[in-house]
């Protein structure tokens, strides 16, 4: 499968020196119950998504987002995403570190809630040298990508109710033409830049969303 990604100006992460390309990155809101806090099922449509966004913001630059029917706004600490039910994943490959400076992140850092499997990015926003493993350690970032090769069960909706199966035509109509087109609208990335080092990146394939990243550094 050939993917195609909507990028903008991509984070420099000092801590693995990588930034996420269309085969590195790993990593909606569908009908909520009554409750918000309510996990829902994932629908895989927009259409089927697309009345349950209105508390999300339609500015891709927001960095705003919906994990399993719970709102959140980067940069968001370790407590409040473990408050929800999230904590590293045992079987994830990113060892817990030290960020000594505000150049350094830790991306591809596997997180888990149930079934639902996420990889966020730590930053350093303060330059004080800060554990991954802290409660107060800063996620700056959220990724999660359909390979086609197990069930995506963690429900992620981006700005405008952008999610996995998203049309090309309507990521463009939500949040208008991309600061970098690599590839087609049809297999490839489309990619948003917002202030500094921030970013909000789609992966297409098949004219269809199949990879959701976005990472903000105020």
């Amino acid at each position: 499968m050939v993917l195609i990604t909507i990028m903008t100006s991509a984070c420099r992460d000092s801590a693995d020196n990588s930034t996420p390309t269309g085969n590195q990155q790993a990593n909606e809101i569908s009908q909520p119950a009554e409750d918000d806090n309510t996990t829902s099922d994932q629908s895989g449509t927009n259409e089927e998504n697309a009345s349950v966004t209105d508390n999300l913001s339609p500015d891709s630059i927001s960095f705003s987002f919906s994990l399993d029917g719970i709102m959140y706004e980067l940069p968001i600490s370790r407590r409040e995403f473990e408050v929800h039910g999230w904590s590293k994943d045992p079987s994830g490959w990113t060892d817990d570190r030290v960020m000594e400076n505000e150049f350094s992140r830790v991306s591809n850092y596997e997180m888990v809630n149930g079934d639902s499997k996420i990889n966020v990015v730590f930053g350093n926003l303060d330059g004080s040298p800060v554990n991954t493993a802290e409660p107060g350690a800063q996620i700056i970032g959220v990724q999660l990508t359909d390979f086609g090769i197990e069930p995506i069960e963690a429900d992620l909706v981006f700005p405008g109710g952008v999610t996995f199966g998203t049309t090309s035509e309507d990521v463009m109509a939500s949040y208008g033409k991309p600061d970098l087109l690599d590839g087609t609208a049809e297999s490839g990335y489309l990619s948003y830049d917002g202030t500094g080092g921030s970013i909000l990146q789609v992966s297409i394939a098949d004219g269809r969303v199949v990879g959701l990243y976005m990472v903000h550094s105020p």
